[in-house]
């Protein structure tokens, strides 16, 4: 039995399951006012040192939520380990994330932590899903009593340990931004920093270190090397007031715009920012206008959402095949015919003007493109097992077939354009789809009686392409449906959704993001099989079934049939 110190430490314990964690462990920001929105607007709860007299259990336990919550070199947290464990302990290295409910083993000095991984983030905060064929997390946390009989941990984990639920409400999920090889469109490269206003000093000074491995062939990192964040303040008003040191003041004028453009999309991602400036020795940066006080509305023509597309919904209909212009999601009856030249049209495809088609004939053999209003078409492509194609963020057109990714073709002007397809495994495709931005091609492709999807950037290398190193998506997680997946779309410049359908013929959408950190079940689990869905940054998500009834997301598991005697639908761009 417990005492009642122990008792009172355990509940005091269970107030920081709301904390927050950092990597980082130095370079707090000034701070002045204590009203300031932090990024998860959670409430902060200062951990609490070990009590004394304090059994093993108490300790691992109170050692555990000590690390949920950010402290400068987390000084509390070491206060539950050996000085020479305090001394060998580098929190700064990463953090491991297990799943939740799981009980710490309990046998005297000997407290064990056995837990299956969800996922890591690395010392750049860049987060890895674990897959189900990763070993376990085992953790002997091997308490020792010190001078003073006091029981401490003499072997902490390799960086942080966080439960699922310790690591999504104590971490942020930041989108740094860098500029891609074409100088036109910003694209996200998520990180993963400890909730608090700590994290803006820590997303500015990964921004100058530049985009991760997997990212940086496909964009134009400025070199930074030599740049430092001298300091960061964050006043009442939202405003960031940056000071850069080192190399900042040898920056030329055009590294000097992209660089704050890469920025102020970056501190977007924090609530509490409302712009920022940015000094240097030689004086303070202005943004195109002039102003000195730069936001993301300063480049809003660099957004990653911004694709220069309306989203306008198309839809092909009846036995007829005609496309139809959907003008009204919640009532197909205000649709409009659209005047083209397709011979016989199933899986259809717009640019983002809104101006031409392109669609793969209803037996999948040939590929068409037709300019709306015109009568004629201009025959691409013809082979059997043609998926639909898509339209990049540049006018090209991209067109897979089922056999194998390395079929993929790319189509500039109507000719065909070289692409390199060997840095992605040479499977079958099921699915294809352009990032908003177009530096990121999101991919199911068939493995066996099951699918994999994934992620491969674009390198854009003069006139040809080449697809960058592939990164899989686990997407797998309790409480989601199974399944293999049968088609895949962009929601925004960093979110997903999948559609998934089981063995039994059920189909759902999941809801994930480019790195897979979360995936949610958003149904609708009984309409029967789905085949397609139809998705884009600020449009309703739908999903049409075999028999060609299209159903709108309403909610979590609500999904209303809002169209019929559809046999292909899609938004422009």
């Amino acid at each position: 039995m417990r005492s009642a110190t122990e008792r009172l430490m355990i509940a005091a314990l269970a107030v920081l399951l709301t904390g927050c964690a950092s990597v980082p462990t130095t370079g707090p920001v000034a701070h002045h006012t204590p009203q300031a929105v932090s990024v998860d607007g959670g409430v902060r709860v200062d951990p609490l040192p070990p009590s004394e007299g304090a059994s093993p259990l108490l300790i691992v336990e109170g050692f555990l939520h000590a690390m949920s919550t950010y402290q400068p070199d987390y000084a509390v947290a070491r206060q539950y380990l050996t000085d020479q464990a305090s001394k060998e302990w580098h929190p700064e290295d990463g953090v491991q994330v297990y799943a939740d409910g799981v009980p710490l083993t309990d046998a005297g000095s000997s407290v064990r932590l056995l837990a299956q991984p969800v996922g890591r983030v690395d010392a750049k905060g860049i987060y890895s899903a674990a897959d189900a064929k990763s070993d376990p997390i085992r953790q002997d946390f091997a308490l020792v009593k010190n001078s003073q009989g006091q029981w401490r941990i003499s072997k902490p984990p390799t960086g942080l340990l966080l439960s699922r639920y310790l690591f999504s409400t104590g971490f942020a999920d930041v989108d740094l931004h860098f500029l891609d090889a074409t100088g036109s469109v910003l694209v996200p490269d998520s990180r993963f920093f400890a909730s608090g206003d700590q994290a803006i000093r820590a997303a500015v000074e990964a921004e100058l270190a530049g985009p991760s491995d997997w990212l940086k062939p496909a964009v134009q990192p400025i070199d930074t090397a030599g740049v430092s964040v001298v300091s960061l303040d964050l006043d009442r008003t939202g405003l960031v007031k940056i000071t850069l040191g080192g190399r900042a003041s040898s920056l030329n004028a055009a590294q000097r715009q992209r660089l704050l453009a890469e920025l102020a999309f970056t501190l977007a991602s924090f609530t509490q920012v409302a712009g920022l400036t940015v000094t240097t020795e030689s004086g303070t940066w202005m943004d195109p206008a002039g102003r000195a006080v730069v936001t993301s509305a300063s480049y809003s023509q660099l957004s990653p959402d911004n694709s220069g597309s309306s989203g306008v919904l198309f839809a092909v209909e009846g036995d007829d095949h005609k496309v139809r212009q959907i003008r009204n999601v919640t009532d197909a009856s205000q649709s409009l015919e659209v005047v083209n030249g397709l011979t016989n049209p199933g899986a259809l495809t717009v640019n983002a003007a809104a101006t031409e088609l392109a669609a793969v004939s209803t037996d999948g053999r040939v590929l068409e493109v037709s300019r709306i209003g015109e009568t004629k078409a201009r025959q691409l492509r013809v082979g059997s097992g043609l998926l639909r194609p898509d339209y990049g963020r540049n006018g090209e057109l991209w067109s897979a077939a089922a056999a194998s990714i390395r079929q993929l073709k790319v189509y500039r002007a109507d000719a065909e354009v070289a692409v390199d397809t060997s840095a992605v495994p040479n499977l079958p495709v099921v699915a294809m789809r352009l990032s908003p931005d177009g530096v990121r091609l999101a991919l199911a492709l068939k493995v066996g009686k099951s699918t994999q999807v994934g992620l491969a950037t674009i390198v854009r290398q003069g006139e040809t392409f080449r697809l960058g190193s592939w990164r899989p998506l686990t997407l797998t997680t309790t409480g989601t449906a199974s399944g293999a997946a049968t088609d895949i779309g962009w929601t925004n410049a960093t979110g997903l959704a999948v559609l998934v359908t089981g063995d039994t013929g059920g189909s759902s959408v999941l809801k994930t993001t480019e790195d897979a950190d979360t995936v949610t079940d958003l149904g609708p689990g009984d309409a029967g099989p789905l085949v397609q869905l139809a998705v884009a940054p600020g449009r309703s998500t739908l999903a049409r079934s075999a028999e060609g009834n299209v159903y709108r997301y309403d909610g979590e598991f609500a999904w209303p049939m809002t169209m019929s005697a559809v046999t292909s639908l899609v938004y422009s761009g």
